[in-house]
């Protein structure tokens, strides 16, 4: 079982949050984020990545604005929000999530969720997450008996 979470304003607060789940639910608890655990007790193997990667804060959208730093468009995105900003509007509770969805309102889909957008080619995440996330995957689904996503016969891209 992989488990995939945003580390928010403090990562080692994320990872131990995950790490009492596992806890509480009997399972293997990993050392450290993308180590595999498993135990002679659970035929579950346990796994877990927190986003971004070796970052002390932050979260999925984070990376994805990482990933189209370079677009001109995002130069419009803070302009937009410095705008709001100034008419005395409430600001975003959250501004990452604000930006990059502000962000992928500017493309020619503007409906398209994170995922979605990925998969389009809008955003770059496929190159720096879902290498980690399928390289867990495959770990986990070669030990035979695993349950959730570790299944062999689960195709591993439903996972993307």
């Amino acid at each position: 079982m992989a488990t995939v979470s945003d580390a928010d304003a403090n990562s080692e607060d994320a990872t131990k949050q995950i790490c009492n789940i596992l806890r509480k639910v009997g399972l293997p608890i990993p050392s450290q984020p993308l180590q595999i655990a498993s135990s002679d007790h659970s035929r579950t193997k346990t796994c877990f990545l927190i986003v971004p990667h070796n970052l002390k804060e932050g979260m999925l959208e984070d990376v994805c604005l990482e990933s189209v730093h370079h677009d001109p468009a995002l130069q419009c995105v803070d302009e937009y929000l410095a705008c709001i900003h100034q008419l005395e509007i409430p600001q975003p509770r959250n501004r990452s999530k604000a930006r990059i969805h502000a962000f992928l309102a500017s493309r020619e889909r503007p409906d398209l969720r994170l995922g979605e957008a990925a998969d389009a080619k809008i955003l770059e995440l496929l190159c720096r997450i879902v290498p980690t996330i399928e390289a867990v995957t495959e770990a986990l689904v070669t030990v035979p008996g695993n349950l959730g996503i570790s299944d062999p016969s689960l195709p591993a891209d439903r996972f993307r």
